[in-house]
């Protein structure tokens, strides 16, 4: 039987396909073929990677969706010969559920639209912009990381690798910046609110402090430096703080709620920006 003309071929489902419908060599994900034989009459057994063991059947067969490429193998019995033939259906943006990527090189562009989770290390020579979630036990980036939400369950290594996040360049967060523990400046300015402040619940000099939060004094620009002076009676511990720029917002100083307040300064407002409210 291996000598007898015989085709075993592969068609679009398509409605109302023509008598010589169109061969199927690249569907869209979720198409289904026909499956056809031209030969000799017989027992026609069909192996795919769905039925490894073979089905009978009979033609034209109509297969399940396609997801991912396929190679359909068919084994023919007449006259006691048997003769296998094969054909390979390709489906254009393949579903591969649980794929596992030893190394992945991308051209100018990888875009990632569904969650990313990475369970190993992540290295990033150039830039990368995520629009999604980017979960990852350790992210190693020589260049900008951009994303909307990142969730770092190990050590985020940028310039210092001895650090648990560093960097020699500027670290923005618009949303919210929560530290658990402490916040440890080591040197440089820190600017806590803007200059130009005037929000919060104004209170006397010389007012116990109505709850947690900053207090903010502001004054005339032309006025000389004020100094901000915060006494706990309870522990005799006391705090200061003091602008020499003549900044129009001269001081913020943490306080809880009744310590006593006392300032220097005659010509200063003051105002409790609560930690709680942001007001």
């Amino acid at each position: 039987m291996a000598s007898t003309a015989a085709n075993f071929t592969a068609h679009l489902n398509l409605p109302g396909d023509p008598p010589h419908p169109t061969p199927a060599t690249l569907v869209r994900p979720g198409d289904t073929i026909v499956l056809q034989w031209s030969g000799p009459a017989g027992e026609h057994t069909l192996y795919t990677e769905d039925e490894p063991s073979g089905r009978l059947v009979t033609f034209p067969y109509i297969t399940q969706p396609l997801t991912r490429d396929c190679v359909f193998t068919l084994k023919s019995a007449a006259s006691g010969m048997l003769r296998y033939d094969s054909l390979t259906v390709t489906v254009d943006r393949p579903v591969l559920p649980g794929i596992e990527v030893g190394e992945l090189v991308s051209g100018p562009a990888l875009t990632i639209t569904a969650p990313l989770t990475i369970n190993g290390p992540l290295t990033v020579d150039g830039e990368t912009d995520l629009t999604g979630t980017c979960s990852a036990t350790a992210v190693v980036a020589s260049g900008p990381v951009e994303t909307k939400a990142l969730t770092v369950t190990a050590t985020a290594t940028g310039v210092d690798s001895t650090s648990r996040l560093s960097t020699d360049g500027e670290l923005t967060v618009k949303g919210t910046l929560q530290s658990d523990e402490s916040l440890n400046i080591q040197g440089g300015n820190v600017e806590i609110f803007d200059k130009d402040i005037r929000s919060g619940t104004e209170i006397g000099p010389y007012d116990p402090a109505p709850g947690d939060g900053f207090l903010v004094t502001t004054s005339d620009p032309d006025a000389f430096p004020s100094e901000v002076q915060l006494t706990a009676t309870i522990w005799g511990t006391s705090a200061a703080a003091r602008d020499s720029a003549r900044g129009t917002a001269l001081a913020a100083l943490p306080v809880h709620q009744g310590d006593p307040l006392s300032s220097t300064a005659s010509d200063a407002n003051y105002y409790l920006i609560r930690f709680s409210t942001g007001s």
